[in-house]
């Protein structure tokens, strides 16, 4: 084929191999891929007026004058790498890297278009001479990601795109050219431009951002840098150097090296303020437009040495072409010893991953042979070392900012612009990957309002799609691969995800591998430079997309079951699948099969963070599946159950109160019994909490549902409510041993929804059994390891840890844990978790024998219950405040609240008794309690409240209760080897 050089835009022939100008190899310039993805840049450019014009002419005159537009436009869009993709009426649209992308194709787009201008300007000036006719047009230029179809006679690019180009023309006035956003981005150091208001265009509902161009040349002073941050200690380093050059200390060569936007040439403009005075500036820029090759930087460096000293270049005028290389040589040479004896000169090579033979032997002729009081700085990607001295020569590499200096760029970038939700600033500073540029770019971007900004540089895009050209189409569809699954994969499962695209992947990956964009270990394929992966990635259709990542799930979910973890990146390639069927497909059979897999998925990871109690995690993931559209019956119930618990879990059960309702109304609970079960217990927990009553018909069928589901997870929540019976007569060996199978079945359950309350409540029955206080306690800390870094899930463990290790003689301890725990649900909101704090707090304090501030405490718990509606334990709270405030003699007897008594829980009914005797003044209802206490079996849980009435018969002044009371706390303290309330009751036996 016919076209231009990727590298300088030189024409060149069809069947070459290697480019007339440059040198690039041209073979491995493959065809572009059917029906891709591509960044390109388009030129939309409109004749003004042309309807009154061709109604004043004749046909043959308007078709004359049009045919020089048309050949000077094509002419001048070729020439520099455009390919005219259609005429419509006297319009031209082009576009810019359709076939081969090249990183300046931006800006040889604005300059192409700033030469129709010109040439429409005299066309102009020569019709009003001659037919007084005004003759004008009007360019828009946008750049962006289209859809091309090589097939086709034309690149037949399709895309948004296009339509910004022509609102961008149709916006401007004759003889200007308008950007977009991206384009500026692109070209903004090329060119001059003066910002304008937002373009109104239809589609775009807040109008585009726009910039005129004045001129095809760079602006003279570059944009000013809102922020330098992160290099202080880079800059300190060069700029000592090149001081050391400059007063003639020693030789100074200086290699400022690292990728495109990095801030190379802003970091020497930082030194350079630090010593400009008395030091002249010699910069000489090399460039890709083919001149490089030969003389012409050589030249231009005596051309800016000329600028400085004011004299005419060496190189120019009469005779210039006679004179040898030598002999410029030997000149320039002669002027920069002559410039550097006068004051110091700091000579600045830009963009020497470009620089010609001629000038490199220049300077290596400079490392060799010093100038005294001469810095020398070469600046680029890769920067070579001049032959000669090289251990005068020092490298000065850029490296990316770190994530901290990246946020606070971007930040300050930002300014006062409105980002669209949390997520975008860290978008901006993992996408930009530490580099300055690319963070400018994006903070742009995310100004723009229609809908969310897509966040990826545009020089990023541009600059690793150039390379990209140089790949085969496989080797960049494998790259693509690679980033889909997050940079890293088997060759087997790239094989696997490779068959949906139709290709074989050795030879591609001998291609990524030998062109160091990959490297090979252990049977699998990393990708060594992520951003040429994502860029590669953004090339795939739609479609493509959407098999890949359905591929991708397909390949994961076997694995799920020996690595738990990976539920988390199924959910996420069975979301992204779908999200691109419905966007390709709407309506189809893949996207309903995508969907329903969508949603099975994205529920499964949240029963997972559930598993760990990430229960923030699990409502993301439960937002994401309601995003999914799906009507089948077992995933609508198995959605609901998800988030019903977690909504329960995160302390909003009035909404999971309200999901059980919708889903069990319109679902018939056989169609996912596992699901019915979670469902119908979560009612069950959310209905005891407002109301205070346990629902046991509903719990039995739960129970019944969970068994012949047979699914471990459901089982395992089954026998929890099992253990909460037990407990709520009083039988703690029996509930410990319900939830001790109960942690059996959920450590095999991939998604149970209650291991935060398993492990709780069988913690909370190591504390109230009979259990020795240190063997209990050992084995709840293994419960607390066991529940990593689950925060719910330790908070839930905690608070009857913290009792026991009171219990074993370590209260700091116990005060420390229950500390910890309250700051994690006071960070997460958690409320009821939070109230569940304070109430153990003030048990202890009430083991200290510290009233008042169990009481308080207690106080504390009631309100943050009340406050969440949580009626019942909230009234639990308040009458056990109101006994401590007695006990402690602040609060009088007669103010005691009746607190609500629930049949069958020994607890309530004991409470009951002890506010009565309180209130009446007489000791008869705690007979009552002794028979009530004597039926609970659990020396922990006894203790606890034969502490209270003994406190409570004392008062009352019965000293046989009193005796009765102390001989069972005695009793139990003994079996449960608590040894504070042991020194307690030690240190002082008469009162017991």
């Amino acid at each position: 084929m016919t076209g231009n050089c990727p590298r300088c835009a030189t024409p060149v022939a069809a069947g070459g191999r290697f480019c007339t100008a440059c040198g690039a190899r041209l073979a491995e310039v493959p065809e572009p891929a059917p029906s891709e993805l591509r960044f390109v840049t388009v030129v939309f450019c409109d004749v003004v007026g042309s309807t009154e014009m061709s109604t004043r002419l004749s046909p043959d005159v308007w078709g004359a004058i049009l045919s020089r537009y048309f050949a000077a436009a094509t002419e001048a869009l070729s020439r520099v790498g455009g390919r005219v993709e259609k005429f419509i009426g006297d319009a031209i649209v082009a576009v810019f890297g359709a076939e081969q992308a090249r990183e300046d194709d931006a800006a040889h787009a604005v300059r192409a278009a700033c030469a129709i201008r010109e040439h429409a300007v005299a066309e102009g000036n020569r019709l009003r001479a001659a037919r007084g006719l005004d003759f004008a047009v009007r360019l828009g230029v946008a750049s962006g990601r289209v859809a091309v179809a090589a097939h086709r006679d034309s690149s037949f690019a399709i895309g948004d795109v296009l339509n910004r180009a022509a609102r961008l023309q149709s916006a401007a006035a004759p003889g200007e050219v308008v950007v977009d956003a991206r384009t500026w981005l692109l070209t903004r150091g090329a060119v001059t431009t003066t910002a304008l208001s937002p373009v109104p265009a239809k589609g775009f509902p807040s109008g585009l951002r726009a910039w005129r161009v004045d001129g095809a040349q760079a602006p003279a002073q570059p944009d000013a840098d809102p922020a330098f941050v992160g290099r202080d200690d880079l800059l300190s380093r060069l700029a000592g150097y090149l001081r050391g050059g400059l007063d003639a200390r020693h030789p100074a060569v200086a290699l400022v090296e690292g990728e495109a936007g990095i801030g190379k040439s802003r970091l020497l403009d930082r030194c350079w303020q630090d010593l400009a005075g008395d030091v002249d500036r010699v910069v000489v820029r090399c460039t890709a437009d083919g001149s490089h090759v030969g003389l012409r930087s050589l030249l231009g460096l005596d051309e800016a040495l000329a600028r400085v000293d004011g004299r005419a270049a060496q190189s120019q005028g009469a005779g210039v072409s006679a004179r040898t290389l030598g002999e410029v040589r030997w000149a320039i040479r002669g002027r920069l010893t002559a410039l550097a004896a006068r004051r110091p000169v700091l000579l600045v090579v830009e963009d020497t991953q470009w620089v010609a033979p001629a000038l490199m032997e220049f300077l290596a002729d400079l490392v060799s042979s010093p100038v005294p009081r001469l810095a020398t700085v070469l600046i680029g990607r890769d920067v070579p070392i001049p032959v000669g001295q090289a251990t005068t020569v020092r490298r000065f590499p850029v490296p990316p900012l770190d994530p901290g200096d990246s946020r606070r760029l971007a930040t300050l970038l930002c300014g006062d612009i409105e980002l669209h939700d949390g997520d975008t600033l860290n978008q901006m500073v993992e996408r930009s990957g530490g580099n300055p540029l690319y963070l400018t770019q994006l903070a742009t971007l995310a100004g723009e309002s229609d809908g969310r900004p897509d966040l990826f540089p545009p020089s990023a895009e541009a600059a690793v799609g150039a390379n990209l050209d140089l790949l085969s189409q496989p080797a960049r569809r494998l790259l693509a691969l690679l980033a889909a699954f997050a940079g890293r994969a088997t060759v087997a499962d790239l094989t696997e995800a490779a068959s949906t695209l139709d290709f074989a992947v050795e030879d591609p990956l001998a291609q990524l591998v030998e062109r160091r964009l990959a490297v090979l270990a252990d049977g699998a394929a990393e990708c060594t430079v992520p951003m040429a992966a994502e860029v590669a990635y953004r090339r795939l259709t739609v479609g493509d997309r959407a098999s890949v990542h359905e591929k991708v799930a397909e390949l994961l979910r076997p694995r799920v079951v020996r690595d738990p973890p990976e539920v988390e990146r199924v959910a996420h390639h069975a979301a992204s699948a779908y999200t691109a069927w419905r966007e390709f497909n709407p309506g189809s059979d893949d996207e309903r099969r995508a969907a329903t897999d969508a949603a099975r998925s994205l529920c499964a990871a949240g029963r997972f963070a559930i598993l760990h109690s990430a229960i923030p995690v699990a409502l993301g993931y439960v937002t994401m599946a309601r995003d999914v559209d799906v009507d089948d019956a077992t995933t609508v119930l198995e959605l609901a159950a998800v988030e019903a618990y977690a909504r329960f879990a995160s302390g909003e059960p009035q909404v999971a109160r309200s999901l059980v309702e919708a889903a069990l109304r319109d679902v018939d609970p056989e169609s996912h019994r596992a699901a019915a079960a979670d469902l119908i217990l979560t009612a069950a927990a959310t209905a005891e909490l407002f109301d205070g009553e346990r629902d046991r018909a509903r719990i039995a069928r739960a129970q019944a549902l969970a068994r012949r589901s047979g699914d471990p997870g459901a089982i395992s929540r089954a026998l929890l409510f099992q253990a909460y019976g037990a407990i709520e007569t009083g039988d703690i060996p029996a509930a410990q041993s319900a939830l001790e199978e109960a942690a059996t079945l959920v450590r095999q359950a991939s998604g149970s929804l209650s291991r935060a309350e398993i492990y709780g409540n069988l913690a909370l029955c190591l504390a109230n059994g009979d259990q020795p206080a240190a063997a209990a306690l050992e084995t709840c800390e293994r419960l607390y390891r066991e529940a990593g870094r689950a925060d719910l899930l330790r908070v839930a463990i905690s608070c009857p840890m913290a009792y026991l290790q009171h219990m074993a003689g370590h209260p700091e301890a116990a005060v420390d844990t229950l500390s910890t725990a309250g700051s994690v649900c006071d960070e997460l909101g958690h409320r009821h978790g939070l109230a569940a704090v304070y109430s153990f707090r003030a048990a202890l304090a009430e083991r200290d024998d510290d009233l008042p501030r169990a009481a308080e405490l207690l106080g504390m718990a009631a309100d943050v219950y009340g406050h969440a509606g949580l009626n019942d334990p909230a009234g639990r709270a308040r009458a056990r405040q109101a006994v401590m405030a007695v006990l402690a003699g602040s609060q009088s007897p007669s103010q005691l609240p009746t607190p609500h008594v629930r049949a069958a829980r020994w607890a309530d009914e004991v409470l009951a008794l002890v506010v009565a005797a309180l209130r009446d003044g007489d000791a008869t209802p705690l007979a009552d309690v002794l028979r009530v206490l004597d039926g609970v079996r659990g020396a922990g849980v006894r203790s606890g409240v034969l502490l209270t009435c003994v406190r409570v018969a004392r008062r009352l002044g019965d000293l046989s209760l009193v005796a009765a009371f102390g001989e069972r706390v005695q009793a139990a303290v003994r079996l449960k080897s608590d040894v504070r309330l042991l020194e307690l009751v030690e240190a002082a036996p008469e009162r017991w």
